[in-house]
């Protein structure tokens, strides 16, 4: 309605969503920090309506981006409800240096994925070393 999207369609339980930001609006609030926002208009005449069209499938790359993302909104979610619960939150996730397709067969690709992915387990030793020390307490 108006500027607002229908929440489900980035996630299947727009209320999980709804608390999330309520957690990182009144977080930063008492950080006094500005946040900005995406607006969506109606549009005023035909050329942009023409304007909206290309925005729309923006919109929609950038939902599918959203919704397919190793970070963003369910990471944001996540760290956001640890916080609440005030529990530890760490995401690993190695950025590659370039896209590798879930049926991606190039012996090339694979072994560059691979060594990527090994630097930045090493790089992030110590946050592994305390998960694990974590996990072996309890």
């Amino acid at each position: 309605m108006g500027r607002f999207l229908d929440g489900g369609l980035l996630a299947n339980n727009p209320t999980l969503d709804a608390m999330s930001e309520i957690h990182q609006y009144d977080k930063a609030f008492k950080a006094e920090v500005v946040v900005s926002s995406v607006d969506v208009f109606q549009p005023s005449n035909p050329l942009e309506l023409a304007k909206s069209f290309v925005k729309a499938k923006e919109l929609g790359k950038m939902l599918m981006d959203c919704c397919t993302d190793s970070d963003g909104c369910a990471v944001d979610r996540a760290r956001a409800w640890c916080e609440m619960i005030d529990t530890i939150y760490h995401r690993l996730s190695p950025q590659l240096s370039q896209e590798v397709l879930l049926d991606e067969v190039s012996d090339a690709v694979l072994v560059d994925m691979l060594w990527e992915t090994q630097m930045y387990l090493y790089e992030k030793r110590e946050i592994l070393q305390s998960l694990a020390k974590l996990l072996l307490e309890n």
